[in-house]
């Protein structure tokens, strides 16, 4: 009798053992699959970086602690990082710091690194809170991470994944842990939340407000009010962040310029970026369960009316809630995929087309994300260039920066054949699509003055050739020589494919030139 209690407690803690080593297994593939595809067109594009960001405000953070646009010292104290959302820069420099010395290789190793923490956090939300099982948790969180958009946002954008990553943990530890541990956990994950983006933040205190909302309803009186007590721990901090401007990029109407033209450009936005997802994610909502992917899903929805009512200059960065829905929007596929492949029930003809066009979409995501992980920028995938009219939320490729990776070499060439030339009196003024490259190759005493893309404010921005030409014409009158440095050809990026006449060429260094400013 004994023996056979013991045989059957041996049995348990085996299974036991097994479940946990097979949860670990796909825990392991969740994370080691999307660092291994994040970083295939890192090693493509060596020793160059990817992303805009990266190479505009991450190196520089890690070599100077400043914002290189504004010149302004980035914040050392809890609550500064806390206010401005800038806890990715701490942690970017202590690993810069005590774990690759370069700042360059650095920042090319956090993407793969955080494209694979948040595949992980979408798999722990998935496997814990959904109750999922791990195949399907696992392919949820590849989708959300290797799908274009995902890869879009690891490009650059790694603020808001560190704030993901976080969100995820937060809705994790409020729909599976209980008692004080929820109180801790969720409160820990919250305050990451807000340090890390603002974008995120305003998610999480969206989600806390809906889940509060939707547990009242229901009757469900307790949950609600834990909800609200959440809700106003996000709303404080919230408010904290609003003493500085930058949360009113994301959120602050600033004007309002709406069109028919503006109105189906922003619709057609999301419809653009997840039109491989929705036929499989639509069928698949159901407002039982996974609220707070409901409530995520919601939010970033609701954030783009402001915009529809007010036009893209209403909140410029507009488009990245429409890039966060790429999140909870693979959780929906995974569970239509997985309802198409139950083979049982497919035994019509017309069912098991149903089947065979999921397995071709599946197919079809494949193969877009790999063009737009592999293609260089000069021969991108049709459906990312000719056919994107969102070039300035969605790039054609991954192989680029501010510029195409290919093109790295001339443009560096030129910024070292000006640089003898910026003597006293002289004055660099560039695009910021060379300025990143500029500020951190140019000594700090050199005078350079970037000029801003005008491209997410309107429909149709202004070129930028008569920002850099008015930029250029006030040094010039305050006795400056100016120089900038520009494509050769008229296959400048951005609004400015070639330099006002007012800008003449003094030296070519392939695709990119040295010019003089000689209004005269």
């Amino acid at each position: 009798m004994r023996i056979a209690v013991f045989g059957q407690e041996m049995m348990k803690l085996g299974k036991g053992f097994y479940k946990r080593v097979y949860d670990l297994r796909y825990g392991f593939l969740a994370f080691t699959l999307p660092f291994i595809v994040r970083l295939i067109p890192e090693v493509i594009a060596w020793p160059y970086p990817l992303g805009f960001d990266p190479l505009g405000y991450y190196i520089p953070a890690m070599r100077w602690w400043i914002n290189p646009f504004s010149g302004q010292s980035l914040p050392v104290d809890a609550f500064g990082l806390l206010r401005t959302a800038g806890l990715f820069y701490v942690l970017a420099a202590v690993f810069n710091r005590y774990l690759i010395p370069d700042p360059f290789i650095a920042v090319k190793l956090l993407g793969p690194i955080l494209t694979g923490s948040v595949s992980l956090s979408a798999y722990s939300y998935g496997r814990l809170a959904l109750g999922w099982g791990s195949r399907k948790a696992v392919f949820a969180s590849l989708i959300a991470t290797l799908y274009f958009v995902g890869l879009r946002i690891s490009w650059e954008l790694y603020r808001n994944m560190l704030g993901v990553i976080f969100l995820f943990a937060a809705v994790t530890a409020l729909e599976v842990i209980s008692g004080v541990r929820r109180y801790l956990l969720v409160g820990a994950f919250t305050l990451l939340t807000f340090m890390s983006h603002q974008v995120t933040a305003v998610i999480l205190l969206g989600v806390l407000l809906l889940r509060s909302l939707w547990f009242c309803a229901r009757g469900r009186w307790e949950e609600g009010k834990v909800n609200l007590y959440f809700s106003a721990i996000a709303g404080g901090l919230f408010l904290y962040q609003l003493s500085v401007p930058q949360i009113g990029r994301y959120v602050a109407i600033t004007g309002f310029q709406s069109s028919l033209e503006t109105t189906t450009y922003v619709l057609g936005f999301p419809l653009y970026c997840f039109i491989f997802l929705l036929p499989l994610a639509i069928p698949a909502v159901r407002l039982d369960r996974g609220i707070s992917i409901n409530c995520w899903t919601l939010v970033c929805s609701l954030l783009l009316v402001p915009v529809l009512v007010g036009g893209t200059t209403s909140i410029p960065l507009w488009f990245r809630w429409s890039l966060m829905l790429v999140y909870p929007l693979s959780f929906y596929f995974a569970d239509g995929f997985e309802g198409a492949m139950r083979f049982k029930r497919w035994r019509s003809p017309q069912r098991l087309a149903v089947k065979v066009s999921a397995i071709c979409l599946l197919a079809l995501i494949a193969f877009t994300s790999g063009q737009y992980l592999l293609s260089y920028p000069e021969h991108p995938f049709p459906y990312f260039s000719q056919y994107n009219p969102y070039l300035r939320y969605i790039e054609s490729s991954m192989l680029q920066n501010s510029i195409s990776i290919q093109e790295v070499p001339s443009l560096l060439s030129a910024i070292d054949a000006v640089f003898p030339l910026l003597v006293d009196g002289t004055v660099l003024v560039v695009h910021e699509a060379v300025y990143v490259w500029a500020v951190n190759r140019l000594e700090p005493r050199i005078r350079i003055i970037p000029v801003k893309e005008p491209g997410y404010v309107s429909v149709n921005p202004e070129s930028a050739g008569k920002a850099i030409e008015q930029i250029a014409y006030l040094n010039f009158d305050s006795g400056y020589r100016v120089y900038t440095i520009w494509w050769t050809t008229r296959s400048g990026w951005y609004t400015m494919p070639q330099l006002p006449e007012t800008f003449k060429l003094l030296k070519s260094t392939g695709t990119f030139g040295v010019y003089l400013f000689n209004p005269v």
